[in-house]
């Protein structure tokens, strides 16, 4: 069974297409393509290792970032690096790769209207209104690699609700300095290392675990009491995720 999105057809049981599809990078990496703009949450962006060029904040569209994209089609790719890193990944290119489709999102629903949201940094999901009686035009981006200026190897990431993230090192490591090619590397796994600052209770997972069980009642003030942590506390994580108001936290996390 399937059905149709545009002209493309999807599979009903929506496997994930990085892994049906073995030249899936290649395929969205070649070809003419038009340059889209892209809107990046800014709650997905992890400060420590983005410029001030990428952290500027679009004022059209609050706390969002405006990157640039290649459109080839269905097939979307942001190619990251250079001066949108700060100094200490400057050597690395980002590519992230995704599917626009109209409507309906293609990952597999985890029950009426609630999906899985991809993990951060690079993985997002950006939906654009398009006017009134219109389906809305939706980019899902669920897979990115990233390389080394100066080293031959590639890390491969993707993301599907049915298997989660997975990692992939691709490449040959250098007989004479395999020490330089595995440090580069740790370096890169930097991009996905859990922030860790302030006190450890206060996690996105139990944020969102403490909202969703308090509902209408997921004041600040208690929803910092029922996970043992000050309110200062909850501020500074907010702060650091690049949210402005409580109220985009409980949004964010309520369903």
């Amino acid at each position: 069974m399937s059905r149709k999105n545009g002209n493309k057809l999807i599979n009903s049981k929506l496997e994930c297409p990085f892994c049906a599809n073995p030249r899936f990078i290649a395929d969205r990496s070649r070809g003419k393509a038009k340059k889209i703009s892209v809107l990046w949450p800014r709650w997905r962006l992890q400060e420590k290792f983005w410029s001030e060029k990428i952290l500027k904040l679009n004022d059209d569209y609050g706390h969002l970032a405006s990157v640039v994209a290649e459109q080839r089609g269905e097939s979307l790719r942001i190619v990251l690096e250079g001066d949108d890193f700060k100094k200490h990944w400057r050597d690395f290119v980002v590519e992230v790769f995704g599917i626009e489709s109209v409507g309906e999102i293609i990952y597999p629903r985890k029950f009426e209207r609630v999906w899985d949201n991809p993990p951060q940094p690079f993985l997002f999901v950006e939906s654009t209104y398009q006017g009134p009686n219109q389906a809305a035009l939706t980019r899902q981006f669920f897979a990115c690699r990233i390389t080394h200026k100066h080293k031959l190897a590639e890390l491969i990431v993707h993301w599907w609700p049915t298997h989660g993230r997975l990692f992939e090192m691709r490449g040959p490591l250098v007989t004479q300095e395999p020490n330089s090619d595995i440090e580069a590397f740790k370096t890169a796994f930097d991009f996905f290392q859990r922030e860790t600052r302030g006190n450890p209770k206060i996690s996105e997972q139990a944020i969102k675990k403490t909202i969703q069980k308090l509902g209408q009642r997921a004041t600040q003030r208690a929803v910092a009491r029922e996970i043992g942590v000050t309110e200062q506390g909850l501020d500074k994580w907010r702060s650091r995720r690049g949210m402005s108001s409580w109220e985009e936290v409980v949004n964010r996390y309520a369903f």
